[in-house]
């Protein structure tokens, strides 16, 4: 218990006041006008029961230069004292009750705040203030265990999202196949800033429709001789026939060529007058040895029309095409190219067997007609079987190039700024789910809400 206030210098309006003759009861009435010291004394009291200078010593008296000091006496003639810098000790059972403790304790101005709450526990009195203390006490305890385990859970993740804040980083979206996405952008990008060598970058061929002159052919196969003596032909038709001689025609002709108007080439005998050979020399003029120049040619020009060489040509055009496509790949999603040659092959081959049987009866028989609508028809539909298989293969290619030609015009329109921003965005999706950061930002959150909740 308090007995005296023995002196009080330098603080408020105690200059210097001495209460040594005025002795304190079990209660006590101060009393006084307003700004005469009341609070004063209530703020000495405060600061000798929690020990806080800093409760006197902000209220120095204006223009003194003396030093603060305060003394007063307990039980038994125990002194207390202030020496202007602390208190030689705490007299924690000095309670006060004063427009501080309302304004630290009790509700003030538009909200009851947490320090206000706690404060009035700690002032309350009786079981249930003392439990709800309890429960106040641990839920600190709890709440401060919380908030360091958010301390070292964000710690863990600044590394993670350097430039933004966690709740931006937490709400970036979440892109399937980043590292395949990232790949195709960079690709791009490269490509944007090398668009001049792009564009002149060759792009695959069609291939190109060989030349099939089968109506020259045809023509050579079936031509004959308008103007052949019909009694002259009719003659040396008889006598081949009678001989049945292979290639008989052929062995005239040639033996024509070498008589002389008066014997046999072949035997020497006098062939003056003699009907066959009038017949022969009717039969064999001029239109006949064109005749068989142009039977002569069809061998070479059937090579030339349907040899295998025109599948291996086309073979070598469709093998460059695909690798110039293949070239693209890289950049431009193709597929993969195909050229049906074994079907090709099979069908050229088929149009050159069945034009050298013609020619060997062409050649036999001179004079006839040897191409019938049948055999027209299977070599032009052999013909079209090829033709399909270069169709096929030119309608992969056209698909190449069009793909290509979209590349290319798009090249022009690449923004780069905003491909490298895309490249960006993928890269923070991977970090944000990346299982380490996931875990980490689903721990921080949850212990964000048990702090709210303490």
């Amino acid at each position: 218990m308090i007995e005296r206030i023995n002196n009080i210098e330098t603080v408020g309006l105690y200059h210097r006041a001495k209460g040594s003759s005025f002795g304190f009861k079990k209660a006590n009435l101060i009393y006084a006008d307003n700004c005469r010291g009341k609070s004063t004394l209530a703020s000495i009291f405060e600061s000798c029961s929690t020990g806080d200078p800093s409760i006197i010593t902000s209220r120095k008296t204006l223009g003194s230069e003396n030093e603060q000091y305060v003394d007063i006496q307990f039980d038994c003639g125990h002194k207390v004292t202030f020496d202007g810098a602390q208190w030689s000790e705490k007299r924690q059972e000095i309670l006060v009750f004063d427009a501080d403790f309302v304004e630290r304790n009790v509700y003030s101005g538009g909200q009851i705040t947490p320090d206000q709450r706690q404060n009035l526990l700690q002032f309350a009195i009786g079981d249930r203030a003392v439990t709800t203390q309890n429960e106040y006490n641990l839920s600190l305890e709890n709440l401060q265990n919380i908030k360091i385990n958010i301390g070292s859970l964000e710690d863990q993740l600044n590394g993670h999202h350097i430039g933004l804040s966690l709740r931006e980083f937490d709400e970036i979206e979440f892109i399937e196949e980043p590292d395949k996405k990232i790949e195709q952008l960079r690709s791009r990008l490269d490509n944007a800033k090398n668009i001049v060598n792009l564009q002149a970058k060759e792009i695959p061929k069609k291939l190109e429709i060989p030349l099939f002159d089968i109506d020259s052919i045809f023509f050579g196969l079936n031509f004959s001789l308008k103007d052949v003596d019909i009694e002259a032909e009719t003659k040396v038709k008889d006598h081949i026939k009678k001989q049945r001689g292979a290639n008989l025609e052929n062995w005239l002709f040639n033996g024509l060529s070498h008589e002389n108007d008066e014997k046999c080439p072949y035997c020497g005998q006098e062939i003056t007058g003699l009907d066959l050979v009038k017949s022969y020399r009717t039969y064999f003029n001029h239109e006949y040895r064109l005749l068989l120049k142009n039977i002569e040619e069809l061998p070479q020009k059937c090579e030339e029309l349907c040899s295998e060489e025109v599948v291996n040509n086309l073979n070598n055009s469709f093998s460059k095409s695909r690798i110039t496509a293949d070239n693209w790949k890289e950049d431009v999603d193709l597929d993969e190219l195909s050229f049906e040659s074994d079907i090709a092959l099979e069908n050229i081959r088929s149009i050159y067997l069945r034009l050298n049987e013609l020619i060997s009866r062409k050649q036999s028989n001179p004079l006839e007609k040897v191409v019938q609508e049948s055999d027209k028809n299977y070599i032009i539909s052999k013909w079209h079987e090829v033709l399909n298989c270069i169709d096929n293969c030119n309608t992969q290619i056209d698909k190449a190039i069009h793909l290509i030609k979209v590349f290319k015009t798009n090249l022009d329109s690449e923004d780069i700024d905003n491909l490298n921003k895309q490249i960006s965005d993928i890269e923070w999706s991977k970090k944000r789910y990346d299982p380490t950061v996931v875990e980490l930002i689903e721990k921080t959150f949850g212990s964000q809400d048990r702090e709210n909740i303490c």
